[in-house]
């Protein structure tokens, strides 16, 4: 099974770590399209990182493709 991530994590306003999450591929996803979805309510000013990440063998028999990756910020 591909292990494939999307990640988070949110910084102050002085760059300090405030905290992170993430959401895996589920074994639906093998040989499958599988959305990845996330939301995520700042409490306080700061800066947020958001990366997807493939952590999969090279010689695994499966592939990971992230397509239509998109951001919506609503103030």
């Amino acid at each position: 099974m591909p292990k494939a991530y999307l990640v988070w994590l949110f910084f102050n306003s002085s760059y300090q770590f405030v905290n992170a999450g993430g959401q895996a591929i589920t074994n639906s996803a093998y040989n499958a399209f599988e959305k990845l979805s996330r939301s995520f309510t700042a409490t306080q000013n700061g800066f947020l990182y958001i990366y997807v990440a493939n952590e999969s063998n090279v010689s695994a028999a499966a592939s990971v493709y992230f397509d239509e990756t998109y951001i919506v910020h609503e103030k």
